[in-house]
């Protein structure tokens, strides 16, 4: 980059930067400017979920793949890889020039430790080029094990600010994958800053594909209610359900309610690339290999400003419509996609005629009842479902000689079966502009139905309708989508089988000695590194008898690079006479030699240096020594019979109610008072000046809001300041790392920061952070095993659990504008909710609440309880527990204090259940244990 003087300004836009280096003089009245534009090429990263998947991938020019192996990735239940074969997909992956990235982005717990580290250690000596990592703990081991592998921050991580930035440089993170709901702009901010103070931070950005309703994809829904971690990789999708949502006693509205359209920036690539964005990823770890072959084709293409039918061809593939995001400034009602949660197609039009219908009978064959009886491995039959009713033919002879028309499933013989269809012959008006084939798919959206069929004849066919025979229930008006494309697939079945290209241009200065051999000078770079090697052929040259061989020939056959990394791009031959000559198989044998050495050089440069893998061992091999050692019983915490009390609440009032009882902190967060950003921060100053008048010495902690914005971060920072002027003391808490250089007070971590283990509590108080609370997504054991290890290793911080309210199970950017209705959710007051009920299990509802950003705020209806686990509490070590009372009046929220500080006092088993069944009377609610007592009982091993 050139050095501009002091004059140079900058003005950042879209897909480049204008710097004025001269200055406007009187008396002209223009100014001249020089521009430079400064190209910026975007990785292209693709998915893989299986390794047909991972060769196409390659094969269709990803400059690098993600994928996960089979422990620790969040897609628990895709086909994933074996350690053997990542290893084969990163030869693969560097001979051709790619990069390949490993998720190990679950949360883990202190059991797991080791397992894991084991499991880097693999994936460090093969060489991978990053692991995506969740975890503040695996952060926090992989620096300390093995410091110069690469990582990449997930999106879970949830980093959405500079200061987030910042930290996560000093924390050894080479690439930040931001969250679906940061814009270019904010992005570009965040770039400028970096840029500002000369940190190397590389970015990314998911650019097409799935949209994870909650933001981050911090979402507890899944493990509360089924059992199943979505940050273990075992989401059950409960955002792809139908949904009723009631507003004061009244279904408003229902349908996939909490279900988003897919991101696509096809259209958008300029900005990514103007913003400073080094990477764009292609979701779909789940998908096929047409899914994946098809989008990552287009966006190649695209990227490489080739011309094609490239966007086109995106709607082909599995796709829920598109939106281009929050990433692209979209509010919500343009992101949500309310009306279905699964693929239509490319709209092609509407049936404007049905031309025919003729009654058509289709024959088939029915099954022997046989049909269930199957051979095993040593080719004994079984019959797995039939036993009952052979037994049952058995004792009731005459029942089955009768000619009872239900007895006819008992024959053991075929016959011949037939079914009346209507066979119709449809026209479709064309809207768009698209060519229909044989083979291909085409869905019809029937009321709130899709029905699908492969075409196989078309009969009439041009650019204003398309003709065709079904034999579905359709009728005149409904829509009609191409869902699959006959020619993609046929096109994409090229690209399955390995083959290595030629990406990487490679010299050669080729001198022949005085004994005739070849000596070679070969140079490559590869990633902006510059190689150079030399190479002595085996092989001589000699004086040609009758036919010398010619200059072009030989240059012919040393430029044969096919199936090799590398293609001549210069070569230059010197001391070669015209009366030469050697056999064209030893040209090839020359050939090879050289680009085998090339190749050789290639892998090597991606795998890991001898000593550093050395010290790597060493380094495991100390801490599992360590971690092994020592009796842990021993280092169990003591019982804790001055156990705090802990309390959320969302309004003064409660602060003052709250205030009377003999407890340690009041969490503050009054996010839900206001209706927008304005009204929240200018009165936020004196709610709190209120909020600490009625704390009476309690200390008090101002909640700041979820996911807050580096604006909002820095307006709280002047309020903070000014309320300190005055002699107003606060506590800070938040889920913003590196944010405690901000605030000269204690600060103590929100929930979502997702704490499983010690290392992620060691981490994060290295941090600046005073107090964690722990995830209610633990259970016993682990929270056990947790704080039993931060007590042998020394770190004295203060843990906290919740142990009663509605625990929170999804933030979203969603304000239910746009509902299916066409209409926008609008409540009368900011206090008021609406609920979300699942529509076939109604057991699952969902109180819902709205920030000042209009953020909605989703609470299980049941209410945890932990009650009766208070004297197992005690048995854990924590500081304190806490009570979420927010969204709780004023005598509800007194008595549950009341009721668990008295708990605190006797932990006999009786008097629990006497007390919860008097909680039991104030919620009228189902108590729930969470996962305390049995973890995420349906987690996949």
């Amino acid at each position: 980059m050139k050095n501009f003087d002091e004059n140079t300004i900058y003005i950042p836009l879209y897909g480049f930067t204008i710097r004025k280096v001269l200055k406007l003089s009187p008396p002209y009245t223009y100014i001249t400017v020089k521009i430079e534009v400064l190209y910026m090429v975007m990785e292209l990263l693709a998915p893989a979920g299986s390794y047909d998947v991972f060769k196409i991938a390659v094969n269709l020019g990803a400059d690098a793949v993600y994928l996960a192996g089979e422990k620790f990735g969040a897609r628990a239940y895709a086909e994933n890889f074996s350690v053997e074969e990542i290893r084969k997909s990163v030869e693969y992956a560097h001979l051709n020039n790619t990069k390949v990235f490993i998720t190990v982005n679950t949360l883990i717990n202190d059991f797991e430790v080791v397992t894991l580290l084991k499991y880097l250690f693999k994936l460090y000596k093969i060489g991978v080029d990053a692991v995506i990592v969740q975890d503040f703990g695996v952060l926090k081991l992989i620096k300390s094990v093995f410091p110069k592998m690469k990582i990449h921050a997930s999106t879970q991580m949830a980093l959405n600010n500079y200061y987030s930035a910042i930290w996560a440089y000093e924390n050894g993170v080479s690439r930040i994958i931001f969250p679906r709901e940061l814009s270019v702009d904010e992005i570009h901010n965040i770039k400028l800053k970096l840029k500002e103070n000369n940190i190397d931070m590389e970015l990314e950005v998911f650019s097409h594909g799935a949209l994870c309703y909650s933001i981050s994809g911090n979402c507890y829904i899944s493990s509360y209610n089924n059992g199943r971690s979505g940050n273990r990789g075992a989401c059950t999708q409960p955002c792809r359900r139908e949904y009723t949502l009631k507003y004061k006693g009244h279904n408003i509205d229902k349908g996939y309610l909490l279900s988003t359209h897919d991101i696509n920036v096809s259209d958008d690539l300029d900005k990514l690339i103007g913003c400073g964005i080094n990477s764009i990823k292609l979701e779909g770890r789940m998908k096929s290999e047409d899914y994946v072959g098809t989008i990552v084709n287009s966006y190649r293409n695209l990227l490489d400003e080739k011309e094609g039918r490239f966007r086109e061809d995106l709607n082909l593939v599995f796709n829920r419509k598109f939106t281009k995001g929050y990433l692209l400034n979209q509010n919500p009602e343009d992101v949500m996609g309310r009306e279905s949660s699964g693929h239509t197609g490319f709209y092609i039009g509407k049936i404007i005629a049905i031309l025919d219908e003729e009654e058509i009978t289709d024959k088939y064959t029915k099954k022997s009842k046989n049909r269930n009886i199957m051979k095993d491995d040593n080719n004994n039959k079984y019959n797995n479902k039939n036993d009952k009713n052979n037994n049952k033919n058995k004792t009731n002879k005459k029942s089955s000689s009768s000619k009872n028309p239900k007895d006819k499933k008992n024959e053991k013989y075929n016959e011949t079966d037939r079914h009346i269809k209507t066979n119709k012959r449809i026209k479709i008006a064309k809207e768009n502009l698209v060519e229909i084939e044989k083979g291909d798919g085409i869905a019809f959206k029937m009321g709130k139905k899709i029905k699908g069929i492969y075409l196989d004849e078309i009969l009439e066919q041009n650019d204003e309708y398309l003709i065709f025979n079904t034999t579905r229930n359709v009728r005149e008006g409904d829509e009609v989508f191409i869902s699959y494309s006959q020619s993609i697939h046929s096109y994409l079945k090229e690209y399955k089988k390995e083959h290595i290209q030629s990406k990487i241009a490679i010299s050669l200065d080729i001198t022949l000695d005085n004994n005739l051999y070849p000596r070679v000078k070969s140079k490559f770079n590869l990633n902006n590194t510059n190689f150079e090697f030399s190479y002595t052929s085996p092989f001589p040259f000699e004086k040609a008898i009758k036919n010398p061989i010619e200059i072009n020939e030989i240059k012919k056959q040393l430029s044969k690079t096919g199936e090799t990394p590398f293609f001549i791009d210069h070569m230059d031959m010197e001391n070669f006479s015209d009366n030469l000559f050697i056999p064209i198989s030893k040209l090839n044998k020359i050939r090879r030699g050289i680009l085998d050495r090339a190749t050789k050089i290639l892998l090597n440069y991606y795998k890991v240096d001898k000593t550093q893998i050395k010290n790597a061992e060493i380094n495991l091999n100390n801490f599992i020594k360590e971690y092994n050692s020592g009796n842990l019983e021993n280092t169990v915490p003591s019982t804790n019979n001055k156990l705090g009390v802990s309390v959320f609440v969302d309004n003064p009032n409660l602060i003052e109610i709250a205030s009377e009882y003999s407890i340690a902190k009041i969490y503050f967060d009054p996010s839900y008072l206001y209706s927008n950003p304005n009204d929240y921060f200018e009165n936020i100053k004196d709610l709190l000046i209120e909020g600490s008048w009625k704390a009476a010495g309690i200390e008090l902690v101002w909640v700041l809001p979820t996911f807050i914005s580096e604006q909002e971060i820095h307006k709280a920072v002047e309020v903070f300041n000014d309320l300190k002027n005055q002699g107003i003391h606060l506590s800070i808490m938040s889920d913003v790392t590196g944010i405690s250089d901000l605030f000269n007070t204690k600060i103590y971590g929100n929930h979502n920061l997702n704490i499983w283990n010690s290392y992620s509590c060691e981490n994060l108080k290295e941090s600046g952070f005073n107090s964690l609370i722990l995830s209610s997504e633990l259970s016993y054991d682990e929270i056990k095993e947790l704080n039993s290890k931060l007590v042998r290793n020394g770190v004295n911080l203060d843990l906290e659990l919740i142990v009663h309210g509605n625990l929170e199970v999804i933030i979203s950017n969603d304000d239910f504008s746009n509902l299916t209705s066409g209409k926008d959710l609008v409540m009368s007051d900011n206090s008021e909710y609406v609920i979300l009920e699942d529509k076939k299990r109604k057991k699952f509802k969902y109180k819902v609440l709205f920030d000042f950003n209009k953020k909605s705020h989703f609470r299980n209806k049941d209410c945890l309880c932990l009650m009766e686990e208070l004297g197992m509490i005690k048995n854990l070590g924590l500081s304190s527990i806490i009570l979420d009372c927010r969204f709780s009046n004023e005598s509800y929220s007194s008595q549950i204090i009341s009721l668990y500080l008295e708990g605190l006092k006797d932990t006999n088993k009786k008097a629990l259940h006497s007390l919860k069944k008097e909680i039991y009377s104030l919620t009228h609610s189902y108590l729930s244990k969470g996962n305390f007592l049995e973890g995420r009982i349906h987690e996949k091993d």
